[in-house]
Protein backbone atom coordinates (compact mmCIF):
# COMPACT_ATOMS: atom_id res chain seq x y z
CA UNK A 1 0.00 0.00 0.00
CA UNK A 2 1.49 3.61 -1.21
CA UNK A 3 0.64 7.22 -0.26
CA UNK A 4 2.67 8.86 -2.21
CA UNK A 5 6.63 7.52 -2.58
CA UNK A 6 6.10 5.97 1.15
CA UNK A 7 5.27 1.81 1.16
CA UNK A 8 3.30 0.70 4.49
CA UNK A 9 5.37 -2.10 6.18
CA UNK A 10 4.35 -3.72 9.46
CA UNK A 11 5.60 -6.33 11.64
CA UNK A 12 3.77 -9.97 12.04
CA UNK A 13 4.10 -13.06 13.80
CA UNK A 14 6.06 -14.19 10.72
CA UNK A 15 8.52 -11.19 10.17
CA UNK A 16 7.83 -7.85 8.38
CA UNK A 17 5.45 -7.62 5.50
CA UNK A 18 4.41 -4.74 2.98
CA UNK A 19 1.33 -6.87 1.52
CA UNK A 20 -1.71 -7.77 4.09
CA UNK A 21 -3.24 -10.84 2.82
CA UNK A 22 -6.82 -12.77 3.26
CA UNK A 23 -9.36 -14.50 1.79
CA UNK A 24 -12.55 -13.77 0.20
CA UNK A 25 -16.04 -14.50 1.37
CA UNK A 26 -18.71 -16.19 -0.56
CA UNK A 27 -19.77 -13.80 -2.84
CA UNK A 28 -17.44 -10.91 -2.41
CA UNK A 29 -15.29 -9.54 -5.59
CA UNK A 30 -11.33 -9.87 -5.51
CA UNK A 31 -11.44 -6.29 -4.95
CA UNK A 32 -14.01 -6.02 -2.30
CA UNK A 33 -11.88 -8.72 -0.43
CA UNK A 34 -9.14 -6.25 -0.62
CA UNK A 35 -10.79 -3.93 0.89
CA UNK A 36 -12.19 -5.63 3.77
CA UNK A 37 -9.03 -7.29 4.26
CA UNK A 38 -7.38 -3.72 4.69
CA UNK A 39 -9.77 -2.66 6.59
CA UNK A 40 -9.67 -5.25 8.89
CA UNK A 41 -6.14 -5.71 9.72
CA UNK A 42 -4.98 -2.11 9.84
CA UNK A 43 -8.00 -0.10 10.18
CA UNK A 44 -8.56 1.94 6.56
CA UNK A 45 -10.74 2.17 3.42
CA UNK A 46 -7.76 2.32 0.28
CA UNK A 47 -8.19 3.44 -2.94
CA UNK A 48 -7.71 0.11 -4.83
CA UNK A 49 -5.63 0.22 -8.12
CA UNK A 50 -3.89 -2.22 -10.90
CA UNK A 51 -3.95 -6.09 -10.38
CA UNK A 52 -0.28 -6.74 -9.68
CA UNK A 53 0.05 -10.27 -10.35
CA UNK A 54 -1.30 -13.26 -9.02
CA UNK A 55 0.17 -15.70 -6.23
CA UNK A 56 -0.42 -19.61 -6.66
CA UNK A 57 0.09 -22.06 -3.30
CA UNK A 58 -0.11 -25.18 -3.08
CA UNK A 59 -0.24 -27.50 0.26
CA UNK A 60 2.15 -29.85 0.39
CA UNK A 61 0.41 -31.58 3.57
CA UNK A 62 -2.72 -33.41 3.88
CA UNK A 63 -5.69 -31.54 4.66
CA UNK A 64 -6.35 -31.11 7.98
CA UNK A 65 -9.94 -31.98 9.35
CA UNK A 66 -12.63 -29.03 8.78
CA UNK A 67 -10.32 -26.81 6.87
CA UNK A 68 -12.78 -24.97 5.02
CA UNK A 69 -10.70 -23.38 2.21
CA UNK A 70 -9.79 -24.80 -1.52
CA UNK A 71 -7.10 -27.21 -0.78
CA UNK A 72 -4.61 -28.39 -1.69
CA UNK A 73 -4.27 -25.10 -4.39
CA UNK A 74 -5.14 -21.93 -4.08
CA UNK A 75 -4.52 -18.53 -5.45
CA UNK A 76 -4.17 -14.88 -3.66
CA UNK A 77 -4.56 -11.75 -6.38
CA UNK A 78 -2.48 -8.86 -5.53
CA UNK A 79 -3.48 -5.10 -6.02
CA UNK A 80 -1.53 -2.09 -5.63
CA UNK A 81 -3.70 0.21 -3.24
CA UNK A 82 -3.21 3.90 -1.72
CA UNK A 83 -4.13 5.30 1.64
CA UNK A 84 -3.39 8.62 3.61
CA UNK A 85 -0.54 7.94 6.24
CA UNK A 86 -3.50 9.74 8.92
CA UNK A 87 -6.26 6.60 7.12
CA UNK A 88 -3.70 3.32 8.98
CA UNK A 89 -4.78 2.63 12.78
CA UNK A 90 -2.32 0.50 14.67
CA UNK A 91 -5.04 -0.98 16.60
CA UNK A 92 -7.27 -2.59 14.20
CA UNK A 93 -5.90 -6.05 13.83
CA UNK A 94 -3.30 -7.05 17.22
CA UNK A 95 -1.92 -9.44 14.72
CA UNK A 96 -0.42 -6.58 12.63
CA UNK A 97 2.04 -4.37 14.75
CA UNK A 98 4.26 -1.41 14.26
CA UNK A 99 2.46 -0.22 10.56
CA UNK A 100 4.32 2.48 9.26
CA UNK A 101 5.25 4.01 6.14
CA UNK A 102 8.82 4.37 4.80
CA UNK A 103 10.33 5.55 1.77
CA UNK A 104 10.15 2.68 -1.41
CA UNK A 105 13.76 2.37 -0.64
CA UNK A 106 14.01 1.58 2.76
CA UNK A 107 11.30 -0.78 2.27
CA UNK A 108 13.29 -2.29 -0.19
CA UNK A 109 16.83 -3.22 2.45
CA UNK A 110 13.71 -4.41 4.73
CA UNK A 111 13.84 -8.74 5.14
CA UNK A 112 10.60 -8.18 3.12
CA UNK A 113 9.58 -11.84 1.62
CA UNK A 114 10.84 -11.73 -2.22
CA UNK A 115 7.70 -12.05 -3.92
CA UNK A 116 6.58 -9.05 -1.47
CA UNK A 117 9.46 -7.11 -3.05
CA UNK A 118 9.18 -8.28 -6.59
CA UNK A 119 5.48 -6.95 -6.74
CA UNK A 120 6.53 -3.61 -4.80
CA UNK A 121 8.88 -2.89 -8.32
CA UNK A 122 5.96 -3.57 -9.89
CA UNK A 123 3.51 -1.13 -7.97
CA UNK A 124 6.38 2.02 -9.26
Amino acid sequence: MRDGDGVLVFESEDGTHAAPGGRREPGESPVDAVRRELEEELGCRPQIGRQLGILHFHHLTPRPDGYRYPYPDFVQVVYAATVGRDAVSDRADPLVRRPRFVPLTDARELALPAVELAFLSRAD
